[in-house]
């Protein structure tokens, strides 16, 4: 399906058909400028080479399991994480998770902004505060807390000073802050930790990527994007 360019206002128009939850559909209508979809189809080509990612592959962590209770509190069994997957992960993720529109201007949030600034539908931004939900790890099945003296830490403080410490920059006291905290096994409990909360913030990314996708047809999609194996959740037009 071709996108409709006015090319008198420089504009891109979309309409979209959706619901949320068991509510009635609303017809949506979209005015984007042309930036803004070069951004949108970034954004669509990121999202799908992370979910291609050798880490996700259900062969790569098998052998790996997390406690958590009251009595032993936290704990990882199984190998570590391949070192070359668990680089090449955080390289896919960094010009999706980093807030910085000079650098990364494609980031999830930013792409959640251009779609909130464009509508004032509320199914529209419903649907995009689930997704901010979701990339925040709120959903997430297992909430491994750890308290730092001050107040309890969710799985996101927890991927926000990770990622500080170790990934993208070596921020010292950041570091200590693993050091003091004193989990068996620490290096690899918090890889753990830290990687189911990547399978969140992936959830996420690919549901923005679906709800975009079914905003723009495939017009927006990676080349190698073959369509989904279940009929999409929203209806394009």
């Amino acid at each position: 399906m071709m996108v409709e360019i006015d090319r008198s206002k420089e504009v891109v128009k979309k309409s979209l058909n959706i619901s949320v939850d068991s509510s009635d559909p609303e017809y949506v209508k979209f005015e984007f400028n042309p930036d803004e979809v070069e951004l949108i189809r970034d954004y669509c080509d990121l999202a799908w080479k992370l979910n291609q990612a050798k880490i996700f592959d259900e062969h790569a962590i098998k052998q790996s399991t997390l406690e958590i209770s009251n009595e032993s509190g936290i704990k990882v069994a199984g190998d570590p994480i391949d070192d070359d997957a668990w680089a090449a992960v955080f390289h896919m993720l960094r010009p999706l998770i980093l807030v910085n529109k000079t650098n990364e201007p494609s980031n999830f949030n930013a792409i959640c902004s251009i779609l909130g600034k464009r509508t004032n539908s509320q199914c529209i931004h419903a649907k995009l505060g689930i997704f901010g939900k979701q990339f925040r790890g709120e959903f997430a099945a297992m909430q491994p807390y750890i308290h730092d003296g001050a107040r309890r830490l969710s799985g996101s403080d927890l991927f926000d000073k990770w990622v500080y410490a170790y990934e993208y920059h070596r921020v010292r006291d950041k570091q200590a802050f693993f050091d003091r905290i004193g989990l068996p096994n620490s290096q690899a409990t918090m890889q753990y930790i830290i990687y189911l909360h990547i399978i969140e913030k992936l959830k996420a990314i690919m549901q923005l990527f679906e709800f975009l996708i079914s905003i723009f047809g495939e017009c927006i999609a990676p080349k190698d994007f073959g369509g989904w194996a279940e009929e999409s959740n929203f209806q394009n037009g």
